[in-house]
């Protein structure tokens, strides 16, 4: 957000946005700052999303042209920007051969106005590229704590976290707020069966059929071995209920492949809900209800297991 700011002041930029990027295109960080909310603005920003969003996607090294008069550009603001420039300069690699960003700003002015602020934004950008680089590695490696790299979920401290925040917000706007807990009934037998490489690529195929099964605002995350949280904002227990039962089936039918050309493994898997209604509850007590679903669970299965 500082770089935002500095990129604003020095140019008198109506607004700018900066794309901190992975060097395969997504996003790390991202800060964007509109100090005149008016009308144009509105549609510059508009325009100016869109051209973030091609950046976040660019398989390959990113370049910023002025694309204000593009075809494109027209079609994204509906034609109604019609004076003003978007510019951008890529943000190097420390060796200069590829770019792993950019920094986009808009302008009240045409594109050939702009001698002045291009040259203090490129002087920005040559002075500000060790900080552009080392705060990229400083995101980076919090991301990395933040994932359970085994699995490609959410770690539990990053879960921890979370719920407080949303537990915060159901409780401050009167949300509901509910938890899954989705459990691989037999991990240890896996572990022991296919090792940590192949046990690893069922994980990570399990938690990418939980995402591709539910909304992208819930949040997967690893809280043991083989046991894993979802987060469902503004979900109540029949939205919780009916959403695990679901993925449970959908997660007990999938195919999953330890290694390649190796014998198909079927899982069982056990839930348990918790909800809070209004936010009234805190996080020990929202994890106990869905601990609690979970026992009753792992009784119902053993019960049916036996009397089979």
């Amino acid at each position: 957000q500082h770089h935002v700011v500095a990129v604003s002041f020095l140019n008198r930029a109506a607004y700018a946005l900066v794309l901190v990027m992975e060097d395969k295109g997504s996003v790390l960080a991202s800060g964007c700052e509109q100090p005149h909310p008016d009308q144009l603005i509105a549609l510059q920003r508009r325009l100016l999303d869109g051209f973030a969003e091609w950046v976040k996607h660019a398989d390959r090294p990113v370049t910023v042209p002025d694309i204000s008069k593009s075809a494109w550009s027209r079609y994204l603001t509906d034609e109604a920007v019609t004076v003003g420039s978007l510019v951008g300069l890529p943000i190097p690699t420390q060796d200069g051969r590829t770019t792993f960003g950019a920094i986009v700003v808009g302008y009240d002015r045409p594109r050939d106005d702009l001698e002045e602020p291009m040259s203090a934004l490129s002087s920005l950008l040559a002075e500000g590229l060790y900080a552009i680089v080392m705060g990229r590695k400083l995101i980076q490696a919090e991301q990395s704590a933040l994932l359970d790299p085994q699995s490609g979920a959410y770690s539990g401290r990053f879960l921890d976290e979370l719920l407080d925040r949303e537990i915060s917000r159901a409780s401050r706007f009167s949300h509901n707020l509910a938890v899954a807990l989705i459990e691989i009934d037999g991990y240890e037998i896996l572990r022991g069966k296919h090792g940590e490489a192949g046990l690893g690529r069922i994980l990570r195929e399990f938690v990418a059929v939980i995402r591709a099964k539910t909304r992208r605002v819930n949040t997967v995350a690893r809280i043991q071995d083989g046991q894993f949280c979802l987060l469902i904002p503004e979900g109540d227990r029949a939205i919780a209920v009916r959403l695990a039962d679901q993925l449970r089936v959908a997660l007990e039918e999938h195919p999953y492949a330890p290694s390649q050309g190796a014998e198909i493994v079927r899982l069982a898997v056990n839930t348990g809900v918790g909800a809070s209604e209004g936010g009234k509850d805190d996080r020990t007590a929202l994890m106990a209800q869905a601990r609690q679903g979970l026992e009753q669970s792992r009784n119902e299965r053993r019960i049916s297991g036996f009397k089979a």
